[in-house]
């Protein structure tokens, strides 16, 4: 995928998420921006991404450790950002934009998992990467998975809020 359509994922599921899971305008800014921020983490792993650009020192380091699609495009690294967020006691207005990085992270990660490239699943335990391995990571596909994934969300969500207030 490419840096463009990881962070038009992190809009739209941040955008469509706030919309139907986090209340009040200025909560809802926040989570989506949360949500574009998490869609360009796991790519802290390259120099020359949307986010390495930002960080002098750490995209090489993390890369010389880890390489690329290493543990910043793994489920564990998500997790461990959950459980980070969750111990931390933090001030109530920055909770949806951790919870937006999560969102963000986790779609990246949907995105990645359709390339032939794939991502470590069970990182750190086995390194190997599963995919579903569809496609070549920058082929014409791309967007088309990432559409795939933006209307399974949206009813993801749609059918979340139904069941929650028994609107069937």
């Amino acid at each position: 995928m490419t840096g463009k359509l990881h962070m038009s994922l992190g809009i739209y599921a941040g955008a469509i998420g706030g919309l139907f899971l986090i209340p009040g305008l200025p909560s809802k800014v926040i989570f989506m921006t949360g949500s574009i921020f998490g869609s360009l983490v796991p790519d802290i792993d390259i120099p020359t991404s949307t986010i390495g650009k930002r960080i002098p020192f750490i995209p090489k380091l993390i890369n010389s450790c880890f390489g690329h699609r290493g543990i910043t495009h793994s489920p564990f690294c998500v997790l461990l950002l959950f459980f980070v967020f969750h111990r931390m006691n933090f001030r109530i207005w920055i909770q949806p934009f951790l919870t937006g990085i999560l969102i963000g992270y986790v779609m990246y990660l949907i995105q990645d998992f359709f390339t032939k490239g794939g991502i470590p699943l069970f990182f750190p335990f086995i390194r190997k990467k599963y995919s579903v391995g569809l496609f070549k990571s920058g082929s014409k596909f791309d967007s088309l998975i990432t559409k795939a994934i933006s209307i399974i969300w949206t009813i993801f969500l749609i059918s979340f809020q139904c069941y929650g207030n028994l609107c069937w």
